[in-house]
């Protein structure tokens, strides 16, 4: 179950991050993340991840 491994891990690393799931509600509610744009992120991830890298040092390029 792909659903349960991957819940599982955002539970893993909202712990780490000390984050409980009414403090990332919140989150999404400031900036105004609505269920459409989860499912625009979803669309582009594996595109994201893919080039990761190249997005991080760009970024941080710009801040430098």
């Amino acid at each position: 179950m792909p659903g349960q491994a991957e819940s599982s891990e955002s539970l893993a690393l909202m712990h780490q991050m000390g984050l409980s799931s009414g403090a990332i509600e919140r989150r999404k509610e400031i900036v105004g993340l609505a269920p459409a744009d989860l499912t625009r992120i979803e669309t582009i991830k594996d595109v994201v991840l893919r080039q990761l890298d190249d997005y991080a040092s760009a970024f941080f390029d710009h801040l430098g």
